[in-house]
């Protein structure tokens, strides 16, 4: 479940949720980075799995866009 999965991510590499989104499907899309540059992204389907579609390292937040200015 989701919450494992999180609980796993941040045991094994300090990471915590950073973003979140919700699919057209009602599925849970979710970011996770740690200080150290690691990031993580897990997906889960309405009722089923979650999985972790995507790793890496070096993550980089981008600053929010202002609306009216661009981005």
């Amino acid at each position: 479940d989701e919450a494992a999965m999180v609980e796993r991510l941040a045991s094994e590499f300090g990471e915590i949720p950073v973003a979140s989104g919700l699919q057209t499907n009602g599925g849970l899309i979710e970011i996770l980075t740690s200080p150290s540059g690691s990031w993580s992204i897990i997906v889960g389907a309405p009722g089923g799995p979650v999985c972790l579609v995507s790793s890496g390292g070096d993550w980089q937040a981008s600053p929010a866009a202002v609306p009216g200015r661009g981005a």
